[in-house]
């Protein structure tokens, strides 16, 4: 019988799987699914990309997240029992349950998320994280123009205090006060901006939480 086992380290289940195949003098192949890119998605083919693990494959077929244990206490001497294991490879996630078939558990365990999903989470992240980033830029450069509005206001009253002529004054005046005007519509964009963010923060959120339970 040609056995192959696909685990993660730490797994205490999987260690179970391994120690139940030694006891019946079996041997098998163990394969690391978490950190070997190329065996997950070995598994993937076997388990229709089921991320529970221990996931066994005897002799070619799939016997789903379940390992075959002997167990003194459940059934009899002797009886064998299926353990039905739940460890996903992303949540960490463990559910353990006696006595059902690999079948009957769902090939959803709570808190894997659908793989198109979680796409779709990880790009509405990126635009966050992007939108983040263009908001820091635009209060930087805000924070800037104040401090050279600060400056020309400076440089307005000393002009005065010095007697430059009328002409000058009321030009200088106009301009600072179109910068004004300006530097307050960037305000206001930008604090829109944030609002929008905080919106989409929360629709995030709520849309990883429903994927989640589903």
């Amino acid at each position: 019988m040609s056995v192959v086992i696909y685990t993660k380290p730490g797994c205490p289940y999987c260690q179970q799987a391994r120690d139940y195949y030694t006891t019946q003098g079996v041997a098998f192949t163990d394969y690391d699914a978490q950190n070997d890119l190329a065996r997950r998605k070995e598994m993937f083919a076997f388990s229709d990309n089921d991320p529970t693990v221990p996931c066994i494959v005897e002799d070619g077929e799939y016997l789903g997240a379940a390992q075959p244990i002997f167990l003194e206490g459940h059934g009899g001497k002797g009886k064998m029992r299926k353990l039905i294991i739940r460890s996903t490879l992303f949540s960490g996630l463990l559910l353990a349950s006696l006595g059902i078939t690999a079948q009957a558990q769902s090939t959803n365990p709570q808190g894997h998320i659908d793989p198109q999903e979680r796409r779709e989470l990880r790009a509405d992240r990126r635009e966050i994280r992007g939108d983040t980033r263009e908001i820091r830029g635009d209060r930087q450069e805000i924070r800037s123009d104040r401090r050279d509005l600060k400056a020309d206001v400076r440089d307005y009253r000393r002009d005065r205090r010095d007697g430059d002529s009328p002409a000058e004054l009321r030009a200088d005046r106009r301009e600072i006060r179109a910068d004004r005007r300006e530097l307050r519509g960037d305000h206001r964009e930008v604090r829109s901006d944030a609002r929008d963010r905080r919106l989409d923060v929360r629709d995030y959120r709520r849309d990883r939480r429903n994927a989640r339970r589903d």
